[in-house]
């Protein structure tokens, strides 16, 4: 008895068409989306980190506005867009989920599920973690926090104690803010966790920019990252542990942990508020510090007036409001699709629109000589977002303010400071703006007075000098 074959008869000629069926092509497909999936999870491929400046498409298109057009269409790679180019009007898209459709949510349910981490206004389960975080949007919360922030910085500053000259880049300057986010939260001997952070970060970014032109590639590229990059998993089992601990009575966390729990939030929700803390916001807050101490040091008369008001937040306030302006925790804001025709835009059901927070910013027209770093600037009403807008504006943007202040008292006030070169670089990664790799060896820092020893002191007996800024 003849075997019975598994599949075609080999063709009579190589290269005929016999040997392309239908499975060869599938097969193929699929290696190929796997590849470059693979190429992404891991940053390989180049070319596609132009696609992270789309800010630059967006305010090209912005500049090309005319007016009486509340909206401008342009082509971003191969997906036509519309960026929203009236700021009265941005609203339209944040607060209005019976017209547009938030586009990040397939991205952040793909890689962490329904429930979790970010807080989000798509679903009943996200509207709640943001319900139980509320009070980190209430000034006295973000006074009581303040104690917190310090005893952080303070075990910061003790990387400096050999006397030294350290790099202040973003990454030192993560350390800082990742130890400020943990005595807030998981407690101070939280483990390491930044750049599994980072690349949640990274994964979720990348992932918006790929679904958004290849919209198949997301369920592929999701599963590969749980693949690759499993530690997100590790630092959830941490969390959750400690969450158990606290309501067991057997540690004490941070005050955000207590007022979840005392609230009676679930193991989810607090786990989504904690995560979403450590995912999205340290790494902002590490840029808008950088930005602000390069700026600094690039103009004496400014580093003067902020050191005259080293103990007045309301200036400090201003000069962290002068940073996001140039340098936007989000240059843009998230994707959204239209599911009804809306007459007020123009826009038809199925377009794909955004808001250009960087172009509003740098506007001429709002902001005078708007290059110009100028914390007393008045800023623009109604021009100016930037913490962004409506339900899904920055949880945490009362705790970032202490955070700043108390970074720059400890890094102007501890530390005598150097600048190489007065060369300015940064990207945006698609949402936040941060200094380039370049910028990385620009700043350096030193314990003012010389080595420390364990009482704190300078090496010599003394307390800190008061040395001047280099």
């Amino acid at each position: 008895r003849a075997p019975r074959l598994l599949g075609p008869p080999p063709p009579a000629v190589m290269g005929s068409q016999a040997d392309l069926t239908p499975w060869h092509v599938a097969t193929a497909c699929l290696v190929v989306a796997l590849t470059g999936a693979f190429l992404l999870v891991r940053g390989r491929v180049v070319s596609f980190h132009k696609l992270y400046d789309i800010h630059k498409a967006c305010d090209k298109a912005y500049r090309a506005r005319v007016q009486g057009n509340p909206i401008v269409r342009f082509l971003w790679v191969v997906k036509p867009l519309a960026v929203v180019v009236d700021p009265r009007k941005a609203s339209r898209l944040l607060n209005n989920d019976a017209t547009y459709f938030d586009y990040t949510l397939p991205v952040f349910n793909a890689l962490w599920g329904q429930d979790k981490p970010m807080l989000m206004s798509g679903n009943a389960v996200h509207k709640q973690q943001r319900k139980h975080a509320a009070f980190l949007l209430t000034p006295d919360f973000a006074e009581h926090a303040r104690a917190s922030i310090k005893r952080a910085a303070e075990r910061w500053l003790a990387s400096f104690d050999d006397g030294e000259w350290h790099q202040l880049d973003i990454d030192n300057i993560n350390k800082l803010t990742w130890a400020m986010l943990s005595e807030l939260t998981t407690g101070a001997d939280t483990p390491d966790y930044r750049h599994t952070m980072l690349a949640e970060v990274h994964n979720a970014r990348t992932a918006g920019m790929v679904s958004t032109v290849f919209p198949g590639a997301l369920p592929i590229y999701a599963w590969l990252v749980r693949k690759l990059r499993p530690e997100f998993h590790q630092w959830e089992r941490l969390v959750r542990e400690r969450i158990a601990a606290h309501r067991a009575g057997e540690r004490v966390m941070g005050p955000i942990i207590a007022k979840l729990v005392d609230d009676c939030a679930s193991d989810e929700d607090v786990f989504g508020v904690i995560s979403a803390l450590h995912v999205a916001g340290h790494h902002a807050p590490s840029a808008a510090i950088t930005f602000a101490i390069y700026h600094l040091l690039c103009d004496e008369a400014v580093m003067a007036q902020t050191m005259e008001h080293m103990d007045d937040s309301a200036f400090l306030t201003q000069v962290l409001h002068e940073t996001v302006r140039l340098y936007p925790g989000g240059v843009v804001s998230r994707f959204y699709v239209a599911k009804a025709q809306d007459d007020v835009l123009g826009v038809s059901p199925g377009e794909m629109l955004l808001v250009p927070w960087y172009s509003f910013h740098r506007d001429a027209a709002f902001n005078q000589e708007p290059l110009k770093f100028h914390p007393e600037r008045k800023q623009a009403t109604g021009n100016f977002f930037p913490f962004g807008l409506g339900a899904h504006s920055c949880i945490g943007q009362r705790i970032v303010r202490p955070m700043f202040e108390e970074a720059l008292r400890a890094i102007l006030g501890q530390l005598d400071l150097r600048i190489d070169a007065k060369t300015l670089e940064f990207h945006a990664q698609l949402v936040t703006a941060e200094p380039s790799e370049s910028m990385h060896k620009l700043m350096w820092a030193k314990r003012r007075g010389g080595p420390r020893g364990r009482n704190g002191h300078a090496a010599n007996g003394s307390a800190a000098g008061s040395e001047s800024h280099q």
